[in-house]
């Protein structure tokens, strides 16, 4: 279990209220914090469902495809929210159930039977990658280090392409979300904790935002307001 906390916490974990990545650094992906990037995004997602193109990527996942682009694993994740059964709200039980399940497999040691239900996951649920970490922990428990390695990488390279923005620190520079899991891990990732949460309607845009005002966890005075756009699944339910 110590080993499943320390895969946890690898690669993204921050110090301090730091900004992530630009947005130009992953190529084709438009500016979803205006109005017409955030058609254009939607456009794209419902394409992929249409064409192909998002199956085609869910079997590269399920491979364990480790050339799978940030880009593609982009459209991979926000693909999800385009379901027409897609809720970001209601999937926040489901997830919950999910995790609890995977969690009893990989206590008892079950590590066939984990590694079968995480991969099943993973496909069904392409906007969370908390599965690939429940596939990655069965692999290291049979000692498939090449398929342990594998997940990992796509599992960096997964929320690598959800952290895509300048800081979060404002509307125009917000964090794309399929749900409040993703909020609470990137403040998780800021070594931050929650103060208050409210939703809030860009005047210029109209798009929807959730706005988190974080505090340092190690007990500092500074807060600091995050915002995550959730246009794509805003009252959806």
């Amino acid at each position: 279990m110590k080993v499943f906390l320390l895969i946890l916490s690898v690669g993204l974990i921050l110090s301090s209220f730091t900004p992530f990545r630009s947005l130009a650094q992953i190529e084709g992906i438009p500016d979803y914090n205006t109005t017409e990037g955030l058609s254009v995004l939607i456009e794209t997602l419902d394409k992929h469902q249409k064409d192909g193109t998002y199956e085609s990527l869910k079997t590269r996942l399920a491979k364990l495809d480790t050339t799978l682009t940030e880009a593609e694993l982009f459209y991979l994740r926000f693909g999800a929210t385009r379901a027409d059964d897609y809720s970001g709200y209601l999937y926040g039980s489901v997830r919950s159930s999910n995790i609890n399940k995977l969690d009893g497999y990989l206590k008892s040691q079950k590590a066939e039977v984990l590694i079968k239900e995480a991969s099943n996951y993973i496909t069904m649920h392409t906007n969370d990658p908390i599965y690939i970490l429940f596939l990655q922990a069965g692999y290291q428990q049979l000692g498939q280090i090449e398929a342990m390695k594998a997940s990992n990488i796509i599992y960096q390279n997964y929320n690598k392409a959800m952290l895509v923005s300048k800081s979060g620190t404002k509307t125009t520079e917000a964090w794309l979300v399929t749900g409040v899991w993703d909020e609470y891990f990137i403040v998780s990732q800021l070594g931050a904790k929650v103060s208050t949460q409210a939703l809030v309607i860009d005047k210029k845009s109209r798009l929807p935002y959730d706005k988190i005002t974080i505090r340092n966890a190690s007990g500092g005075e500074k807060n600091l307001s995050l915002y995550f756009n959730i246009g794509l699944f805003y009252g959806k339910f």
